[in-house]
């Protein structure tokens, strides 16, 4: 079917009067340029403490809506299999199954919160790496190689404790770019890996931007760690370095004679999810908000810098007055 083909077909055969079911419909709609007010989204049934804005997965919601309606997940593993494609008639099958069996746990109605707010992270995020910030000079296949090529994930390779071979058992999703309100274009991934294990290991073994840290391109290094961040989660800035033309030569350096550097390419912060780091250590420091820039510069970018270079969290709290600054 051509586009206009398969507009035409909806537009024949959905009534204003019609109830369309599905998960992140926005999306169809877009691709249709449709727009139909009657519809249920299960996109917006749950939403994920910290992450508001994050929308869960078909396969989450699926996972969730046994699991309160009493019933088994037998089936369920082979629902939008990592690296599968996306069976469209399952998926319009599974949506409806969510629907019901939600309502048969009673989990929608009079007095009852909406959305509902789960606390804890579903394991396809727990076993996530997001890349943000990503410069305009890097590619899908720059990314690609300077992850796969890495010794940690070979070795997995080598000795066969992968699930399969690696380009099927760890999924690099294409980079989204988007024009800041700075006028810089940067971009976002996220890797998703077999399991939660290797996502922590991968992070682990990234190698720390040896500058970039509060944005500066005079600072030290990013603790090799990483820090906590607000979300309990470890971040990591890791310096990407960019030339023209875009091959690659992964994490390394290469010689700025043979390819035409992009200057101040900016650092990429990643994000694993696996890592809880509600457990390091961590400093409070009570300032009146008001005087953070006279004690640490402008835009709290000194406070970003001490944060990410020692790997502590540091939080601000609101005060009548400047108080003497308290480290528990």
């Amino acid at each position: 079917l051509t586009f206009l083909e398969a507009q035409k077909k909806v537009l024949e055969n959905v009534d204003e009067k019609d109830i369309i079911l599905g998960h992140s419909l926005w999306s169809d709609f877009s691709a249709l340029q449709v727009w139909h007010e009657n519809f249920i989204d299960t996109a917006f049934f749950f939403t994920l403490k910290h992450f508001p804005t994050l929308c869960l997965s078909l396969k989450d919601l699926v996972v969730e809506a046994h699991e309160r309606s009493g019933g088994s997940n037998e089936g369920i593993e082979d629902f939008q299999k990592l690296g599968d494609a996306h069976d469209s008639v399952a998926d319009a099958k599974h949506t409806a199954d969510v629907v019901f069996r939600l309502l048969e746990a009673n989990l929608f109605g009079q007095g009852k919160a909406f959305p509902v707010e789960l606390v804890n992270l579903p394991d396809r995020l727990l076993a996530r790496i997001s890349i943000n910030n990503i410069a305009s000079g890097i590619t899908d296949e720059q990314l690609r190689e300077a992850f796969f090529e890495m010794k940690y994930l070979r070795d997995l390779e080598a000795k066969k404790k992968l699930p399969g071979d690696m380009e099927k058992s760890i999924i690099l999703r294409p980079i989204k770019w988007k024009l800041r309100k700075d006028g810089k274009t940067v971009g976002s991934t996220y890797i998703d890996f077999p399991s939660r294990e290797i996502a922590t290991n991968v992070f682990r073994n990234l190698p720390a931007a040896k500058t970039g840290c509060g944005g500066s391109n005079r600072s030290g290094p990013c603790f090799h760690e990483g820090w906590p961040g607000r979300n309990s989660f470890m971040h990591k800035l890791l310096y990407f370095d960019c030339h023209e033309p875009t091959d690659s030569e992964g994490f390394e350096s290469v010689q700025p004679a043979k390819k035409k550097r992009i200057e101040n390419a900016p650092t990429c912060e990643t994000i694993c999810y696996g890592i809880n780091a509600s457990g390091n250590l961590k400093k409070t420091i009570t300032v009146n908000r008001s005087k953070s820039s006279t004690v640490f510069g402008p835009y709290g970018r000194r406070l970003l810098m001490i944060q990410q270079c020692t790997g502590t969290r540091i939080i601000m709290k609101h005060l009548g007055k400047l108080t003497i600054s308290t480290l528990t």
